[in-house]
């Protein structure tokens, strides 16, 4: 045990509470942009020049606070890990995608904090768009990405140690800046596969078709198919390849138990591991979280998927 003690509880309800912020900003600023966009005429200008520099500041400020969060998220896990308080991963904890020294899996907020680094692989499918569409592309995505992470979260365990191949493969390198480069990855796949649409997020079959065939598209074998999954077999599925999970209601848990999310809405995440007590982890806003134990408690539905490459 270290000779002080660091409140971890302090420290993860911050990385939440910034995190709840940065969403909060986020939907603010896209309020804001619908608003200018509905103001016409020259006597609007003025305002409409106002409003899109208050945008502006807001995606500032929603870069700083998304950083905080993580930076907070990071500071906690490192604590845990160095006092021997972390729960343990029993198949992927070899995998940089689940790294607990940096983000743990994708964001599906993130590529909209990051637009104007991204926009070259929106216009890649849509050359024709306009800058204002492009960041409300990247904030549909932001609503309702949960599925396109949780596929894009599998691929870098199957690369590991072949980064040259990867950025071959997919046209951009598997790290930027020291990171898994999740933002560039989930943007080409949502851009190269999302039907624009269709707003409603991806159900089990759309996620085994677009992930397939983005895979296929680049010369990757990729097979995604509906498994049965307990807290029993879970260790034995996984060898076989990774697991994805969607649920409703969307209950989520810290590593001591407790309840940290709890929504009506459904959700699909990356499962990255088991506890020693039978509790699937998940990937979740780049986050670690865990499941109840008793699976039967998403009674409204669960599903599971098992993606495996090679095949």
């Amino acid at each position: 045990m270290s000779e002080f003690d660091i409140n971890t509880d302090v420290i993860n309800g911050a990385a939440e509470g910034f995190g709840g912020d940065y969403r909060d900003l986020n939907n603010l600023n896209f309020q804001i942009l619908c608003v200018r966009c509905r103001l016409f005429g020259a006597s609007m200008i003025p305002i409409r020049l106002h409003l899109a520099r208050l945008e502006t500041q807001l995606l500032v400020r929603s870069r700083r606070v998304y950083k905080m969060s993580k930076k907070l998220a990071e500071i906690s896990r490192r604590y845990t890990n160095a006092d021997g308080n972390a729960a343990q991963h029993t198949d992927t904890s070899s995998s940089p995608a689940f790294d607990e020294d940096g983000q743990y899996g994708g964001d599906q907020g993130s590529p909209w904090t990051q637009w104007e680094e991204l926009q070259d692989i929106v216009r890649k499918y849509h050359p024709d768009w306009s800058t204002k569409r492009i960041r409300e592309y990247l904030n549909e995505l932001n609503s309702e990405g949960c599925g396109y992470v949780a596929m894009i979260n599998t691929i870098f365990l199957y690369y590991n140690g072949r980064e040259e191949e990867f950025e071959k493969t997919f046209g951009f390198p598997m790290y930027k800046n020291g990171d898994l480069n999740y933002d560039e990855l989930l943007t080409d796949f949502y851009c190269a596969e999302d039907d624009t649409s269709n707003a409603d997020g991806t159900t089990a079959s759309d996620r085994e078709r677009m992930w397939e065939h983005y895979c296929k598209d680049h010369g990757v074998k990729a097979e995604v198919k509906n498994v049965n999954i307990t807290t029993e077999n879970y260790s034995e599925m996984a060898k076989k390849g990774q697991i994805v999970v969607a649920l409703r209601p969307n209950y989520l848990y810290d590593e001591y138990g407790r309840e940290v999310d709890n929504r009506d809405s459904g959700h699909a995440m990356t499962v990255t591991g088991i506890t020693d007590d039978g509790r699937l982890i998940v990937s979740s806003w780049g986050k670690t979280y865990y499941l109840n134990k008793d699976l039967s408690v998403y009674d409204g539905f669960i599903e599971f998927q098992q993606v495996s490459y090679g095949v």
